[in-house]
């Protein structure tokens, strides 16, 4: 749990308020979340579906693109690791 933590607590040294700590908190909690489904969803699909490498890779790479905002975060651009978590479900698409 503790790992966890850590991860979702990546980027609030850069908050100055407490509300801003939280906000970013919960982008990191989105973040793990749409990228666990996405690893789940791959995992689901081994065991239901016979698949080809081109959906393991495609999976896969949606898993990395919704880690994204934490980098971001990690690097100090909240707001552009907000901005990429509202839009990253349209650009995964494409």
């Amino acid at each position: 749990m503790s790992f966890i933590r850590k991860i979702t607590g990546v980027g609030i040294s850069y908050a100055e308020s407490k509300s801003e700590k939280r906000n970013i908190i919960l982008t990191n909690y989105i973040s793990l979340v749409v990228a666990a489904a996405t690893l789940l969803l791959l995992i689901g699909r081994q065991f239901f579906v016979n698949l080809n490498v081109s959906i393991v890779v495609t999976l896969l790479e949606g898993s990395f693109f919704f880690m994204i905002p934490i980098i971001l975060n990690f690097l100090g651009y909240t707001n552009a690791s907000r901005l990429l978590l509202c839009w990253a479900p349209c650009l995964f698409r494409f």
